[in-house]
């Protein structure tokens, strides 16, 4: 079963069961590093366009073991569904999914990808 980070938005390990009636995105191709900013964009602008665009759909972001990879790109959905900084929304799926180890080389892809979408440059503040 996923891990909720809201009503709308969970992570999960692959190994988990499936929530019914969740749309699941499967990160599990990403790496800890050296990812493709295009990779990671495509997973966000999915991730997000189902959750505004199906106010009833819940999103599963899953990988090998739902504690870095699919916290850091559902942090990232997050943040761009509520447009607030990265930096917040980060600190909202650790206190919500307990067992997130963020991988500082993925959060710092996630911001690179983040900075090079016009439209949401604005969530990674400048320091």
């Amino acid at each position: 079963m996923a891990l909720w980070i809201n009503d709308r938005l969970g992570v999960r390990a692959e190994t988990e069961a499936t929530d019914r009636g969740a749309i699941v995105i499967n990160v599990s191709d990403l790496r800890d590093a050296s990812n493709n900013t295009d990779v990671i964009a495509e997973k966000l602008v999915v991730g997000f366009d189902l959750l505004r665009n199906f106010t009833h759909t819940r999103v599963v972001v899953e990988c090998k073991g739902g504690i870095s990879r699919s916290p850091t790109i559902a942090a990232g959905i997050l943040a761009m569904d509520k447009d607030v900084d990265l930096s917040i929304c980060l600190g909202e799926v650790a206190q919500r999914v307990p067992c997130t180890q963020y991988n500082y080389d993925l959060v710092d892809s996630l911001k690179k990808t983040l900075k090079s979408m016009a439209k949401y440059r604005h969530l990674v503040e400048e320091r």
